[in-house]
């Protein structure tokens, strides 16, 4: 029988500095990667919310993982829930694909109306899915968790490739379109809380704040401003999930006042486990990831994957405050002997005698 009640906790005394038996490991598996697991289709987990979750479960025991990480795309939940039409439920094992562009004029955003979750898009799928989720494992910990996505990836769904433009053809849409999507964010809080729990944490995927994107000024007034502004508004410590290849990490941590992180590479463009020991230290954050999903777990060996994960797990397990895993998914296309390493090298390190 698979333990997930003290798995759990485990993952929850790290987050908090305690002293743990091993170190705790999540493996991100999205939507395809338990698709090509459990031999269903996106359409099955989607359309089911009690079956999502069991799929989900079943794929983290698996790979032997720490957390029951249920799937999801708060981008593409976000603008499905504003009204923008996808076709995912047409497609067997890719990800959606927007019929069309919601917002296609700064008009548009006017008409924007703040969603009734229970009745949008997927939602109410995943709320089955968290229920059944917290029914079978037992733990109260999970009920600390909230999803947000403020607010880039959810421009990017309902505006697509325009709104690249935008900042220099249509400089007031984008605020204005940021202020909407916190705004159904807070909505979204609301729902949650009213079917789920009162979350502590919110696990807020942010992409626009990297050198590589845009600059820092465009950044805060488009995204971290927002996500400052919802951790002052609901009083949740944020960890920020940002897998872009150089991301603002300096500015961000101190300016939002993040709880953690989850990343893979540094300011520089590097996968550093160095620059993650300085930093975890240096601001006192919790750290999710820093091994690279286009590294040895996408190019390598399993004996390469177990080698980066023992040098991460030398690296950041000091103090606690971290959970080994990948700065992002891990592809569908990905050899499953690699990412089971993960779970090899993290038994290996603690055979040696480290927690």
């Amino acid at each position: 029988m698979y333990d997930w009640k003290s798995r759990i906790e485990r993952v929850s005394n790290s987050l908090l500095g305690a002293e743990v038996d091993r170190p705790p490991f999540l493996i991100m598996a999205a939507e395809q990667m338990i698709s090509r697991v459990m031999g269903c289709t996106i359409h099955d987990l989607y359309n089911d919310g009690k079956y999502w979750a069991k799929a989900t479960i079943k794929t983290q025991e698996f790979f032997g993982s720490d957390v029951p990480y249920v799937c999801l795309d708060p981008a593409l939940l976000t603008a499905e829930a504003f009204g923008a039409k996808f076709i995912h439920r047409k497609y067997l094992t890719s990800t959606a694909t927007p019929e069309d562009r919601l917002i296609k004029t700064p008009e548009d955003v006017d008409k924007l109306e703040i969603p009734d979750y229970s009745k949008s898009g997927l939602y109410p799928e995943l709320v089955k899915a968290f229920k059944y989720l917290k029914e079978y494992t037992h733990s109260p910990v999970i009920d600390g968790f909230f999803f947000s996505d403020l607010t880039w990836g959810p421009i990017q769904q309902l505006r697509g490739d325009q709104a690249w433009m935008d900042f220099y053809m249509n400089p007031d849409l984008l605020p204005k379109l940021a202020e909407k999507i916190y705004e159904g964010n807070l909505a979204l809080l609301e729902y949650w809380r009213k079917e789920l729990w009162r979350p502590m944490i919110d696990l807020n995927i942010a992409y626009l704040g990297n050198k590589d994107m845009a600059s820092y000024k465009d950044f805060w007034e488009i995204e971290g401003k927002w996500i400052k502004k919802f951790r002052q508004k609901t009083g949740m410590g944020v960890v920020l999930h940002n897998c872009g290849r150089q991301p603002y990490w300096e500015g961000m941590i101190k300016d939002i006042k993040l709880l953690g992180v989850q990343a893979t590479f540094d300011e520089f463009g590097n996968s550093d486990v160095n620059y993650w020991k300085e930093m975890k230290k240096k601001h006192n954050i919790y750290v999710i990831g820093t091994l690279n999903q286009t590294g040895p777990t996408l190019t390598g060996t399993p004996e390469d994957v177990e080698k980066e994960v023992i040098e991460n797990l030398e690296a950041l397990t000091p103090g606690g405050k971290f959970m080994l895993s990948h700065g992002c998914e891990v592809g569908w296309g990905i050899p499953l002997e690699n990412i089971m390493a993960v779970k090899t090298g993290v038994e290996k390190f603690s055979k040696m005698g480290n927690k």
